[in-house]
């Protein structure tokens, strides 16, 4: 199941959209483009990923959520080493009523594989079990903050991570 943000309507997300100005809009197309293409360069050139980093907003997650899948996906594809993920609390944000408080991102299944990973730290989101568990083999240090998840999670960050120093 994915989150309910992603699919809602264009006629929706452009209402939303319709709160920023053309400045906040244009900087934040450009910054995904930016991004994107920082992120192929790198991976094109085959560095190991030591971190990366992402700190957004909920406004930012609408209508983006395919891009933040993908450079989670480039990330665990060049074998990053730490996973920083915040989704800054809605609480501080008045969003229209539209968007329900229940609606969380969803990480993307590609976390499950990123055998290379020590560590990660996520707030603000939601993870769900695999379908295919295939990574985690080096993850030392956990930090879950505000993250929807289900004991299965729980399960396989205890039983299928014997590095585990930290789990908070």
């Amino acid at each position: 199941m994915r989150d309910r943000i992603s699919t809602l309507s264009d006629v929706i997300i452009r209402h939303i959209m319709s709160y920023l100005t053309a400045k906040e809009v244009e900087r934040f197309h450009k910054f995904l483009g930016f991004v994107d293409a920082s992120l192929l360069r790198f991976c094109k050139l085959k560095f190991p990923m030591q971190k990366l980093r992402l700190s957004i907003g909920p406004l930012d997650v609408i209508g983006s959520s395919f891009h933040l899948d993908k450079w989670i996906g480039l990330a665990v594809e060049n074998e990053v080493k730490e996973l920083n993920f915040h989704l800054i609390s809605r609480n501080t944000v008045h969003l229209p009523r539209t968007i329900e408080l229940d609606d969380m991102y969803i990480l993307p299944e590609a976390i499950f594989s990123a055998k290379s990973m020590s560590t990660l730290e996520v707030c603000g989101c939601k993870l769900e079990q695999p379908s295919v568990y295939a990574g985690f083999h080096f993850l030392k240090n956990v930090k879950l903050l505000k993250v929807l998840l289900n004991e299965q999670i729980v399960q396989i960050l205890i039983t299928e991570c014997p590095y585990i120093i930290a789990l908070v």
